[in-house]
C-alpha cells in the first residue's frame, strides 16, 4: 500500500480563501489538499476530529444544541462574517440546503458560490423528485411509489413487492436522527411499523424497491460541468462493501473504468442541464444486469481522497473555475486505486459473508489493489485520525460502563 504524492499547481493563484460547510471525511480531504497548496482554509461543522487538521486555520464547531442553519446564518450573513470573499463549498447535505436557500444573500455578502443552480440543487436533495426526474427522462430507476398524502394507501401497498425500502425524502435528516439512511420492510407488519415511526417524526417518505444484488453492484459516476456544460472531469468507481449492507458508507471502494456507468451519468447530468460538481449513485440489478439510478449528490463526497489519489485533481479544477483561472480537464482516473476504512470494512465483511459464503482469505485477496488511501489517516496530519479513534474508544468505554452499571443496579435487569 502506498500513499499518494501530493499534487502541485505552480501557476495557481491561491489568494482566495476557502470555507467548508458541514461534511466529514470529504471536508478533511479538502482541508488538507487546499492547505498544502497554500490556500487559507476555514470550516464550520459539527464534526470534531476533522477540525483538528493542521491545515484548517479558521475552525469553528457547531455546538450540539444549536441548529446548523442558524449557526451558518450567524457566521456568514451578519456583520462579523467569517472569511469574507471566500469560496464556499457545501460538504454536507444540511449545508447544501442552506446555501441553496440563501444563495442570493450569500452572493451579496461577497462569497463565491459553487456553480450549481440552487433550485435544481434543492430538487436533487429530495429523493422522490430525483427518481421522478430520471424516470420522466426515460432513464432507468428502481420501481417507486409516492405515498405522502396518498388517498389510496392500501392500493399502493398492494401493488408493491417485498422487500421494500421506506426512503425518507430528506435522507440526511433521517440519517442525523437515526444513524441510517432508510428503513427496510420485509413484511406488511414491518412496513406499517416503520410507516408509523416515520409519521411520528414528521418525516415524509416514499416506497422503493430494494434493487437485488451484493454491495459490489453499487457504482458511481462523478463529473464537474462548467457553465457551458463542458465536462472538466469525470470518473467512475465501484463499491465492494458497505456498512450496513446496501445502505451505509462504502468501506472499500475502487476506481474502475465503467463505460456504461459513464454513459448513463452523462445522460443524467446533460438532461438536467446540471452545472458544478456532481455524483450519481447507481446499482446494477442482479436479475437483469440493468443499471438503476438511486440518487444524486451535488457536493464532494466521502471518497474525495480517492479522487485525488487517482489523479483527478477535483479540488484544483473546481477552485480554478470558480476563481476565474483556466482549469485543465481531467477525464478518467488511474485504475485500481482504493479507499479503505479498515475496521469498518472488517465488520462489513463479517456480516456479508453470511450471504456471500466468502472466507477471510477472500477478504484479504479483495484488498490487493495497487494503491490504497485512507479517509482519515495521514502521517503528515495525524491529529484528525487520533481524535477520531479517541472519540470511538471513549464512546465504547462509556457504553461498557453503562452496561455494567445496569447489571449492578438493584431491580434493574440486564
Amino acid at each position: 500500500m502506498t500513499m499518494r504524492p501530493q499534487h502541485r499547481d505552480p501557476g495557481l493563484d491561491t489568494t482566495t480563501p476557502v470555507l467548508l460547510l458541514g461534511g466529514a471525511a470529504n471536508a478533511l480531504s479538502l482541508m488538507r489538499s487546499f492547505g498544502r497548496l497554500g490556500i487559507r482554509v476555514g470550516a464550520i461543522m459539527r464534526a470534531r476530529a476533522e477540525l483538528r487538521s493542521r491545515y484548517c486555520r479558521s475552525p469553528e464547531r457547531i455546538p450540539d444544541a444549536v441548529d446548523a442553519h442558524r449557526y451558518y446564518r450567524d457566521r456568514l450573513l451578519t456583520a462579523d462574517r467569517l472569511l469574507p470573499g471566500a469560496v464556499i463549498f457545501a460538504c454536507g447535505d444540511d449545508a447544501v440546503e442552506f446555501v441553496a436557500q440563501n444563495h442570493g444573500a450569500l452572493g451579496e455578502a461577497g462569497y463565491i458560490l459553487e456553480r450549481n443552480d440552487p433550485e435544481l440543487r434543492l430538487l436533487l436533495l429530495d429523493k422522490a423528485r430525483t427518481l421522478e426526474l430520471a424516470h420522466d427522462a426515460g432513464l432507468p430507476t428502481p420501481r417507486y411509489w409516492l405515498v405522502d398524502g396518498a388517498d389510496d394507501w392500501e392500493g399502493t401497498v398492494a401493488a408493491a413487492e417485498y422487500p421494500l425500502i421506506l426512503k425518507p425524502l430528506d435522507t440526511h435528516r433521517h440519517h442525523a436522527r437515526f444513524g441510517h439512511k432508510f428503513r427496510v420492510a420485509a413484511t406488511r407488519e414491518s412496513l406499517l411499523r416503520h410507516r408509523d415511526a416515520l409519521a411520528a417524526e414528521g418525516m415524509p417518505f416514499m416506497l422503493c424497491e430494494l434493487v437485488p444484488g451484493p454491495d459490489r453492484n453499487h457504482v458511481s459516476y462523478y463529473t464537474y460541468r462548467d457553465e457551458d456544460g463542458n465536462e472538466l472531469l469525470h470518473f467512475t468507481k465501484r463499491c465492494l462493501r458497505r456498512r450496513p449492507m446496501n445502505e451505509g458508507i462504502g468501506t472499500y471502494q475502487i476506481t474502475e473504468n465503467l463505460p456504461d456507468v459513464e454513459a448513463l451519468g452523462k445522460r443524467f447530468f446533460a438532461m438536467t442541464r446540471y452545472t458544478g460538481f456532481g455524483n450519481l449513485e447507481l446499482k446494477r440489478d442482479e436479475r437483469t444486469g440493468e443499471l438503476k439510478i438511486l440518487e444524486c449528490n451535488t457536493r464532494f463526497t466521502a471518497v474525495q481522497e480517492q479522487l485525488l489519489a487517482s489523479g483527478v485533481n477535483s479540488d484544483i479544477i473546481v477552485y480554478r473555475d470558480l476563481t476565474g483561472q483556466r482549469a485543465v480537464p481531467t477525464c478518467g482516473a488511474e485504475q485500481d486505486v482504493a479507499i479503505w476504512w479498515p475496521f469498518r470494512d472488517a465488520q462489513a465483511f463479517a456480516v456479508a459473508r453470511a450471504s456471500t459464503r466468502e472466507t477471510w482469505g477472500d477478504w484479504r485477496r479483495s484488498l490487493s489493489h495497487r494503491r490504497v488511501v485512507f479517509p482519515y489517516f495521514q502521517a503528515s496530519d495525524p491529529a484528525p485520525f487520533l481524535s477520531l479513534i479517541g472519540g470511538q474508544l471513549d464512546r465504547a468505554a462509556r457504553k461498557v460502563a453503562g452496561s455494567v452499571g445496569r447489571r449492578t443496579t438493584p431491580g434493574v435487569r440486564p
